[in-house]
């Protein structure tokens, strides 16, 4: 979508009302990221379908879910998306969840 990465997870600093559901960090998004995945090394992944791997991190108070279901439910995992590319493997998102996302919808 032409956005960083970094650029991308500044996204979920803030709501997306025009999303059904969105992720809203506590907090700063990167350095959020950044300490959970200290974490990630106790976390089995999840292959997502297309060729990368979710984390689901537990971290307390990541964040709360907001779009226009806008629940409010608070996030205590942060997902991050790992996706491989000639051979190297980076972050494609990250996001607060509740720890059950799986993939895109569709992927799986």
């Amino acid at each position: 979508k032409g956005q960083t990465r970094a650029e991308h997870v500044q996204r979920h600093a803030v709501a997306q009302p025009m999303r059904d559901q969105h992720g809203v960090f506590f907090g700063n998004p990167v350095e959020t990221v950044n300490s959970a995945w200290q974490d990630s090394g106790n976390v089995v992944p999840i292959p997502d379908g297309t060729g990368g791997y979710i984390y689901n991190i537990p971290y307390p108070n990541a964040g709360f879910e907001s779009g226009y279901l806008n629940s409010g439910m608070i996030y205590d995992y942060v997902t991050i998306v790992i996706v491989e590319e000639n051979g190297v493997s980076y972050p494609a998102t990250a996001f607060p969840s509740d720890g059950t996302y799986t993939g895109p919808k569709g992927a799986n």
